[in-house]
Parts: structure tokens; sequence; C-alpha cells
């Protein structure tokens, strides 16, 4: 079992504590960016400037940022194996940059591009659960933190709606524990 080299840039809150629980339950540690521990929300059209500045403009920024992370010098070569950027989002209406997003046109200029695994929750996290049948979110913080989450479970229904990807996540995830190893061919 290889743990994920594995960043998740988190759209706000929600997106952060979900995070958090998914990989507790899972016991696969992942590294979280986001702002103001996900008091501020970052925007689909903010990415570009996002992956473009400290600590996604280069590897050794990122080994600074996320020592946790797998760094290595080979001759002279600063490189993080299997290195993923998981930026889940929210569409909150940005339309514009949706599709963009989705086929990874908005990270041209991204130094760490080949990295980015998008996911896309449309039109929120929150239509997302429901959409899935948990139970309407009235209490981001609360529901987030208090969620009885099931892995396999989530993942499969995950994988039924049409509104998000999240179950590539998901999927990433539960590769790397060791509850469900074997389960996906690799």
């Amino acid at each position: 079992m290889t743990l994920p080299n594995t960043v998740i840039i988190c759209h706000g809150e929600s997106e952060h504590i979900l995070t958090k629980t998914l990989s507790s339950r899972l016991r696969v540690p992942v590294e979280c960016y986001c702002r103001n521990n996900g008091h501020e929300t970052i925007a689909l059209s903010s990415l570009p400037g996002l992956l473009s500045a400290p600590p996604f403009d280069s590897i050794q920024s990122l080994h600074k940022a996320f020592p946790k992370l797998d760094y290595r010098r080979v001759n002279r070569q600063s490189m993080m194996p299997n290195l993923k950027i998981v930026p889940i989002m929210d569409v909150d209406g940005d339309t514009l940059s949706k599709n963009a997003y989705i086929t990874g046109d908005l990270f041209r200029g991204c130094p760490l591009r080949d990295h980015i695994i998008p996911i896309l929750n449309d039109s929120n996290l929150e239509v997302v659960i429901e959409g899935i049948g948990y139970p309407k979110v009235t209490d981001k913080v609360s529901y987030y933190s208090n969620m009885v989450l099931e892995p396999l479970e989530f993942y499969r229904k995950l994988r039924s709606c049409d509104n998000t990807n999240m179950d590539q996540f998901v999927e990433l995830l539960m590769r790397s524990s060791s509850a469900y190893q074997g389960m996906f061919n690799r």
C-alpha cells in the first residue's frame, strides 16, 4: 500500500471538513490547502492565479509548504513521485469557468498542471450530497463534522450522480486504504 502524495485544494469549509472526515475514516493522510481554514472560499476563476503562485509554483515550494509529502532530489532534479493536486470545487454559478476547469484548459499556464485532477460539484457540494440521498444540509460545519459515512457506499452513490465527479477523489483515497486494497484494478 502506497500513501498518496496528494494535496487537496478545498473550495470552502464543507469540502475541507469532508476531506478530513474521509481521510480519517480511510486512514489515508492527505494535505489540505484552503483559505482561512475554509472560511474563505476559492472560486473556479481564481484557480489559475492560485496554481501559479506559491506554494503551487514549483515542487520546491510545495515541499516547503507541505513537508510531509514525499520529496526527492535525483540528479539535482526535484521531484514528488505520483504527486496529485486535487481541487474540489463548486460551480457556484461560474458556468464560464466550468468547462475549462473540467477539461484542464483552465490550468494551461500553471507550472504543476500535469498533476492536477479537477473535481467539480455542480452547483455545489450540498446539492450533490442531497441528490445522492443524504439528509438536507442545514448547518454545514455540524453536518459534515458529524456525517455518518461509509466510504464504499458513499463512493457508489457518487458514481451514480451526474452532478459530480467526486467519486474519483474517493476512489483515489480508497486505493491507498488498507481496508479497500485490491478492490480497484491498478
